[in-house]
């Protein structure tokens, strides 16, 4: 891992570029980039910009409500959004901006999540009692962390769910898995086919990487959160 040093480099490095693309991480390997904050319109926020036309984000059921502001202000109960089909596998790493976390009910950040074939690729929110969670699931791996989550930049892949600014957690084997081409949704998870677990999140950003190689290392997604951070 870099020093605080080497790392502050690399952001000055990297500031120049889109926040969407590292100087070793090219705008090729990111599958989809969404920006709802500061967009001027609904439309616009789901623009894939990475390659607009192709991987849009498009909305389920009903509209979104929309701000410039927040984003995507998921209601908890309808809406969500979807990010069209790709290649879920284990050399993804996801990455969301969110705020307004409820871990009062369980709600699923972003996910297609719990069937019988797949153990998912999933960001949750829940609680046990008095504790509160943040837990993730991604190719065949996934961990729990205890934290009351409200606002905050969070990556994950097969290797690590870390959250800007915090220490790295590691993910441990947790079922099987099948690697599928699919849907991401996020405000909500699929489950055996049926979206299901809105959550009443606010999503400024969310971006996924998969060059179907090999995953983000713990530096890349440090240095890609940071610039997400400051959108």
């Amino acid at each position: 891992m870099h020093s605080h040093k080497d790392f502050l480099t690399l952001l000055l490095r990297n500031s120049a570029l889109p926040w969407y693309e590292l100087s070793d991480v090219p705008a090729s390997e990111i599958v989809r980039a969404y920006c709802p904050k500061g967009a001027n319109n609904i439309e616009q926020s789901c623009t894939n910009l990475v390659s607009p036309g192709s991987g849009d984000a498009l909305m389920v059921n009903v509209e979104t409500t929309f701000d410039p502001e927040y984003g995507w202000m998921f209601d908890g109960l309808t809406q969500s959004v979807s990010t069209g089909e790709m290649s879920l596998d284990d050399t993804m790493t996801t990455f969301i901006r969110f705020s307004n976390g409820n871990q009062d009910e369980f709600n699923v950040l972003f996910g297609n999540n719990m069937d019988t074939i797949n153990s998912g690729y999933c960001l949750d929110l829940f609680h046990s009692g008095s504790k509160r969670f943040i837990s993730g699931r991604c190719g065949g791996k996934g961990t729990s962390v205890e934290r009351i989550v409200v606002s905050e930049v969070v990556a994950i892949n097969a290797d690590y769910l870390y959250i800007y600014g915090e220490d790295a957690y590691e993910m441990s084997n947790s079922d099987v898995y099948a690697s599928r081409y699919d849907s991401l949704i996020i405000g909500a998870g699929i489950v055996d086919g049926i979206i299901s677990n809105y959550s009443s999140v606010y999503v400024q950003t969310f971006m996924v990487h998969n060059n179907s190689v090999a995953r983000l290392t713990l530096d890349q997604m440090q240095q890609f959160c940071a610039k997400i951070s400051r959108l």
